[in-house]
């Protein structure tokens, strides 16, 4: 089921063999199973990787931990890693790039396809495509053709699968991933059990987890499963603090310093207007509330809401759901300070809009300075700086507080 070992190293340095040695098991605290996952993945040479199991036997959770110890272990211009749950992707109508720039988009960047399809043109995304088994039957061997398609001879993806699913795949005819070796997650012996902290119960959803989001300060991970099961777990405290069962897919997901944890419904598609329902989720207290938005960011404290409508951006407080500041801004990309006292909005154009969201809510500076469109904005966490980077191949830093460069 695996690629030739010549194929999987690369040509043999000095007449000698390279081997690969990917089997063994995770020891120790969190942030040490992250690491070895991590390290025994950089001896892949080709970055791609097949990981098969059970039902049951972990493939999720080791594609979270992987995702998690190549983030804190990625170098400047690095790959970032991105779960992406394949279940939404039809291999037969939709190439492997552009579902993953569509997935992207609708998820993180308000709908914008440009700035996903450039990290991914530049080799800055590693895809974690999690469940090919969970592709219907008859497109499955379809999928292998588009990834080896997609892929060339140097992009790395990790693949995760049900065993029997994917022999099935080989076995009915289908090329094995190139340049990939398989390795299968091996299931935990029962023996006796110590009474300790755990994570999770049957409560928590019976789907495979399709989205996840850690904490800024990475003590709280949320996740949503595909059965629509939204949770939020305590890693220091090793337990479940609240979950809660949303009736349509999650497209998007993001966690908040104070346990706070924004989930957003899959768009209703054939309607004038896109229309999301934003889930809130706060140390276990639940809180929906229906907008009519294209994107929405959170406070790095969890505290405030920002969600961008037709012609204005809704700020609303997480805790309660009440509207603090409506701006009358139309904006293409937004982002919020660590309080959600500020917000940098901007639209089509090159100028960025600086909005104080206190006391209803008033403009205090438009930064001009750009020759293009801006692409992306971020606070520095003290909120004094922001930097924007535009389609022109600049980067501004602006303080924040003087609006000036």
């Amino acid at each position: 089921m695996a690629d030739t070992p010549d194929r999987v190293t690369g040509p043999a340095a000095g007449g000698q063999i390279l081997r690969l040695r990917l089997d063994g098991r995770l020891d120790g605290r969190f942030d040490e199973a992250t690491a070895q996952l991590a390290e025994g993945y950089g001896r892949v040479r080709s970055g791609r990787l097949v990981v098969l199991g059970e039902p049951g036997a972990g493939k999720t959770v080791l594609a979270i931990l992987l995702a998690l110890g190549l983030l804190k272990t990625r170098t400047p211009g690095g790959p970032v890693p991105v779960l992406l749950a394949a279940s939404s992707w039809d291999p037969v109508c939709e190439p492997l790039d552009d579902w993953i720039v569509h997935t992207l988009a609708s998820s993180y960047y308000s709908g914008r396809r440009d700035i996903p399809r450039r990290l991914l043109d530049r080799g800055l995304l590693l895809p974690i495509l999690d469940g090919l088994d969970e592709i219907p039957e008859s497109s499955r061997r379809s999928a292998i053709h588009a990834i080896n398609r997609a892929l060339g001879g140097d992009r790395p993806i990790v693949v995760t699968c049900r065993s029997a699913e994917y022999e099935d795949v080989i076995e009915g005819g289908a090329p094995v991933l190139r340049r990939a070796p398989v390795v299968q997650v091996a299931p935990v012996a029962v023996g006796p059990v110590d009474a300790g902290p755990r994570i999770g119960s049957a409560e928590t959803g019976i789907g495979a987890f399709a989205l996840w989001a850690l904490s800024p300060e990475g003590r709280y991970l949320a996740t949503a499963a595909t059965d629509g099961t939204v949770s939020l777990w305590d890693r220091e405290a090793g337990e479940t603090v609240g979950h809660t069962r949303i009736s349509a897919p999650v497209v998007a997901i993001e966690a908040g310093r104070t346990g706070t944890v924004v989930a957003v419904e899959r768009v209703e598609e054939g309607t004038d207007t896109t229309t999301r329902t934003c889930h809130v989720l706060r140390q276990g207290a639940h809180l929906v509330r229906k907008l009519e938005l294209y994107g929405w960011e959170l406070s790095g404290d969890g505290k405030t809401l920002a969600a961008e409508g037709d012609d204005a951006i809704d700020v609303l407080d997480t805790a309660t759901g009440e509207l603090l500041a409506r701006l009358p801004a139309s904006v293409g990309l937004l982002a919020l300070n660590r309080d959600g006292s500020m917000i940098a909005a901007a639209g089509d154009g090159d100028t960025v809009e600086l909005w104080d969201t206190r006391g209803g809510g008033h403009r205090t500076a438009t930064l001009v300075g750009h020759l293009s469109s801006v692409a992306s904005a971020a606070f520095s966490d003290d909120g004094k700086y922001l930097a924007t980077h535009s389609e022109d191949g600049t980067v501004r830093v602006w303080n924040a507080r003087e609006g000036v460069a």
